[in-house]
């Protein structure tokens, strides 16, 4: 998990990286050969809202400097699932939501690896 201001109103949303869960057995059981799903939340007076659902998702999970309808682009690495040379996404918001899938348009591929980087790498079970 991370929190980041993505829409300039002062206040973290936050982006999960949810692999597992507590019946999991400490495998990614939320996990599929594509990658697992970022949630992102903003905060509200009565706790946090869901923003966006997306899918397939792998990190490094950036947020980028350029903006869309006042919320930041977001950086996340698309591999696995019948990919089979990985690339970077760049999921606009479109004034509601970011992209569900990043696999697919409006998402685009990054030109660059620009930005700030929320969620390094898939944590180890050790």
């Amino acid at each position: 998990m991370a929190l980041s201001d993505l829409n300039g109103d002062k206040q973290p949303e936050a982006l999960i990286y949810a692999m597992a869960t507590t019946s999991g057995d400490g495998q990614a059981d939320l996990c599929g050969s594509g990658g697992c799903d970022l949630y992102i939340l903003s905060l509200t007076p009565t706790g946090y809202r869901l923003v966006t659902n997306i899918s397939l998702t792998r990190p490094p999970i950036r947020v980028l400097p350029s903006m869309t309808h006042g919320w930041n682009d977001l950086g996340v690495l698309v591999a696995g699932g019948g990919v089979a040379a990985g690339y970077e996404a760049r999921l606009r918001f479109d004034g509601h939501r970011y992209p569900k899938n990043p696999t697919i348009p409006p998402a685009i591929r990054a030109k660059d690896k620009i930005g700030k980087t929320v969620i390094r790498t898939l944590p180890t079970n050790r």
